[in-house]
């Protein structure tokens, strides 16, 4: 099992390092193929963006729902990008400072209605 390199982390503030590190290892618990030792992470607009090449292998809707249902309030989005002839895993992970933005939506009846003349 691979670990992100410490330079990597360092872009990350001292209460978001652990979340972001556990989220990069469930990662790749998911997706052995994800190479960590490469990771990139940049700060923007509140948010980590995480890109962590796949080196071979295949990414599947279950495996990043599977990451994303493991910190849902903080992981925000997660996409399979095509990144100077490399194909990347790009995780956008919240910071502390950012407010959690949740929706739910729930269907509780459906009528249709009839009109009689």
């Amino acid at each position: 099992m691979q670990a992100l390199p410490v330079a990597v982390l360092e872009h990350c503030s001292d209460d978001d390092r652990t979340v972001v590190e556990n989220i990069c290892l469930v990662a790749q618990e998911y997706m052995p193929a994800l190479n960590l030792a490469q990771a990139a992470i940049t700060l923007e607009r509140g948010k980590y963006q995480v890109c962590i090449p796949l080196a071979a292998g295949h990414a599947t809707l279950n495996d990043m729902r599977g990451i994303q249902t493991y910190n849902p309030a903080r992981v925000h989005d997660i996409r399979v990008l095509l990144k100077d002839t490399h194909i990347v895993l790009r995780i956008d992970i919240c910071s502390e400072s950012t407010p959690l933005s949740c929706t739910e939506l729930e269907v509780v009846r459906v009528t249709k209605r009839s009109r009689w003349f």
